[in-house]
């Protein structure tokens, strides 16, 4: 049944107009919970468009991907290994026959290498000895501070100061080598391009320049100082 909502008066459920005043009803038929329904049918739709779904083809290039990098690691391990293992045959040969010449069997950079190992080791003697006098330093002067009546507030900042600045002082001492074994090495690169007119190249000539000298490696690894 409709209720007419002019004068109130009952008609029948599918009356259009109100058998008592004549005026237009309206359809009351249908229910408020299908409308709500229907109203929150559309807002709940793109919550289920917004879950993430799964992709073969994203899954498939991320897997593509993956063995790239992994096949590029290996290879660049491998090569690091052949590298590392024709500098350890260049050190056995330059100890075996150090007069060789052989600035056209091994990689060109091994004698470059083998400056940068030479200022390493330098570099840490040197700085080994600094710390030693630094260390005798400190000693005298607790001792002398002791006898006076002092305290140690000086002598600790000045080895808090030295222990701070080592790795500075060290890569320093590593610098200072290297150049000047690099400038080493071109005067004497000179000397055979211009005075003997040989076709080599700088690196050719380190290389073959560390050959004759690398034996000096094993004397000065059996008489570095222990600790």
């Amino acid at each position: 049944m409709q209720t007419c909502p002019n004068c109130g008066a009952t008609n029948s459920v599918g009356a259009k107009f109100c058998t008592t005043c004549g005026k237009p009803l309206k359809d009351q038929t249908t229910d408020p919970t299908d409308l709500t329904g229907a109203k929150e049918q559309p807002e709940d739709q793109p919550k289920a468009d917004s879950q993430p779904q799964d992709d073969p083809e994203m899954k498939a290039e991320m897997e593509r991907q993956r063995q790239v990098q992994a096949r590029i690691r290996a290879e660049q391990m491998a090569q690091f290994k052949q590298s590392s293992r024709g500098y350890w045959n260049y050190l056995v040969d330059s100890w075996k026959k150090p007069s060789q010449i052989v600035a056209k069997q091994f990689n060109q950079w091994f004698g470059v290498i083998s400056m940068a190992l030479w200022a390493l080791m330098g570099s840490i003697a040197v700085g080994r000895a600094a710390q030693a006098g630094v260390s005798t330093v400190e000693n005298a002067g607790s001792s002398i501070s002791s006898l006076l009546g002092g305290d140690d507030s000086t002598t600790d900042s000045v080895n808090s100061a030295v222990q701070s600045n080592a790795i500075i002082v060290y890569f320093k001492f590593f610098l200072l080598l290297m150049i000047g074994m690099l400038a080493f090495g071109l005067v004497g690169f000179l000397f055979r391009k211009w005075a003997q007119h040989e076709t080599i190249s700088y690196l050719e000539y380190t290389t073959d320049l560390m050959h004759r000298c690398n034996l000096n490696i094993i004397l000065y690894v059996s008489s570095f100082p222990r600790c």
